[in-house]
């Protein structure tokens, strides 16, 4: 089952020791921009992309698809990988 996050642009996730950055939201919340290792992936709606090994994610919208829905990026790794949320002060 994939851990769904509510996630706007310049939020973090850390992924196993790895540190997942938002870069942009856009289309409505169907593409999310996201960099990781210093690789650029584009996340859709329609497929998930690894961007890991064994961890893949795609992108979705509580709501319907318009400007006032909440961006979702949703992770499907082992349950062996920690993802957690990073506060970008600390």
């Amino acid at each position: 089952m994939a851990l769904s996050l509510g996630v706007q642009a310049g939020s973090q996730v850390k992924i196993g020791s790895s540190i997942l950055h938002i870069l942009k939201i856009s289309n409505g919340g169907k593409s999310i921009s996201v960099k990781l290792n210093d690789q650029t992936f584009d996340v859709g709606n329609q497929q998930k992309i690894e961007i890991l090994p064994s961890v893949f994610v795609i992108c979705g919208v509580v709501g319907d698809w318009d400007s006032s829905s909440k961006s979702r990026l949703a992770l499907d790794a082992p349950r062996s990988v920690k993802i957690e949320r990073v506060d970008p002060g600390k």
